[in-house]
């Protein structure tokens, strides 16, 4: 009786972190307080009905709940223009297209993964160029009520500015690689664009500033000292949990970690750090557990069927054969259709080159240089200890077979070389 009152007080504790962070995504995307009550039920509803923790990280509930959000007048969609050949390796620009939405329909779907700020956007306008059809974003899913299937989604999960909001409906993920040096300071570039939004509708209305301009150095010196050092982990735990196919770890130790825990860390502005590293210490006896989205979940596989790097596909001597490793795990998939092989040169050279896709990328921003985003000694050394763990961790024997942690390996290695470089020159 007293192991059951236990569990039970257990299943209550869990419930009650699921609702702060129900309440983060509250004020992030600005629910009304009739739904967030209907949240606080809920889950203590479940509580009582004994649920299974690991069912709670299952998207289904959360999706329902974003259902009954009120539907914006404001048309926030994006009018893609996309590259169709015209032969003979030429190519032109038309309007994207997208799927078709009869039920029997059969497509299949793309989950385009990075970190906040690793370039997605280049590597979603080649394969939507190359496929003339448009990609949703994670969090502007449930939106969009006329449109239910993308051959792509890009996302940021599970990432804190990233939602698991596509269901079942992908059936890979590949990989979106970026030097963390740069990846944290376009992180900071979108959020200073869109006004550092805590709900979407601010983010949405400066859409327009998004790839327009950098943060004022000042910002940047603030936002380093309080974030930083917490990112560099964020930016390797990201990488853990695709490459271990969603197995749930701490952000900060890396160490196995429980469902309940890894909520925690995907709602910072509930809990401070200190308390996520007092939490995670006072964990004992941890049982490898995978996120339920995973591992057969909403996903058979999680571990990205491939991995890319954003510097290579942005280089003219590397670009085309990068985008290819990502195109080579798509093409002749159901429902989807490819530029002839021939166009597909020009298509990279009219997004990277010439820049005739109209969409702005982290090129157009405007301000002060790069060299000014000043890195502090410590926040070096930790980053070149994430690199180092990366490096050996997936350099281990167990993954001597598997081609996507050897091309991760030979990435980081140049990140490492280039930051050694760049620490030696200081």
């Amino acid at each position: 009786m007293m192991k059951k009152k236990e569990d039970n007080n257990v299943q209550i504790e869990y419930h009650l972190i699921r609702v702060s962070s129900m309440m983060y995504a509250m004020r992030k995307y600005k629910l009304s307080t009739g739904v967030l009550l209907l949240i606080v039920l809920s889950a203590l509803c479940a509580s009582l009905l004994y649920c299974n923790p690991l069912q709670q990280l299952d998207s289904n509930t959360f999706l329902s709940i974003r259902e009954l959000l009120p539907k914006m007048h404001n048309d926030f969609s994006i009018k893609r223009k996309l590259v169709t050949s015209l032969g003979n390796g030429d190519c032109e620009w038309v309007d994207g297209i997208h799927v078709n939405q009869d039920p029997d329909f059969e497509l299949f779907s793309t989950a385009v993964v990075a970190f906040p700020g690793a370039g997605k956007r280049i590597a979603f306008l080649q394969l939507e160029a190359l496929t003339e059809l448009t990609t949703k974003d994670d969090f502007w899913l449930e939106r969009d009520t006329d449109i239910t299937n993308y051959a792509f989604f890009k996302t940021q999960y599970p990432h804190h500015e990233g939602i698991w909001s596509w269901g079942d409906k992908c059936s890979q993920s590949v990989y979106l690689l970026t030097n963390p040096r740069m990846a944290l300071l376009t992180y900071l570039f979108i959020l200073h664009e869109i006004h550092y939004a805590k709900v979407w509708e601010t983010a949405y209305v400066h859409l327009d500033r998004v790839f327009t301009m950098r943060a004022p150095t000042e910002d940047w010196i603030k936002w380093r000292d309080i974030r930083v050092s917490a990112e560099i982990h964020w930016w390797s735990w990201h990488i853990d949990y695709w490459m271990e196919g969603g197995l749930l770890r701490d952000m900060f130790t890396h160490e196995l970690t429980t469902p309940k825990h890894f909520l925690r860390i995907m709602a910072p502005t509930v809990y401070t750090e200190a308390e996520l590293r007092a939490w995670q210490s006072k964990l004992t006896n941890v049982q490898p557990t995978y996120d339920t989205h995973c591992n057969g979940g909403d996903m058979n596989n999680c571990r990205p069927t491939v991995i890319a790097s954003y510097e290579r596909m942005m280089d003219p001597s590397t670009g085309p054969q990068e985008v290819a490793k990502f195109t080579a795990v798509i093409e002749g998939k159901a429902g989807i259709e490819f530029v002839e092989q021939a166009a597909r040169q020009c298509a990279w050279e009219k997004i990277v080159i010439e820049k005739a896709s109209g969409r702005r990328d982290t090129r157009d921003r405007e301000g002060p240089p790069i060299e000014d985003y000043i890195f502090t000694p410590t926040h070096l050394d930790a980053m070149m200890g994430e690199l180092e763990r990366i490096r050996d961790k997936y350099s281990a024997s167990e993954y001597s077979s598997n081609k996507v942690a050897n091309e991760l390996v030979e990435y980081i290695e140049e990140y490492i070389t280039d930051l050694q470089t760049d620490m030696d020159n200081m």
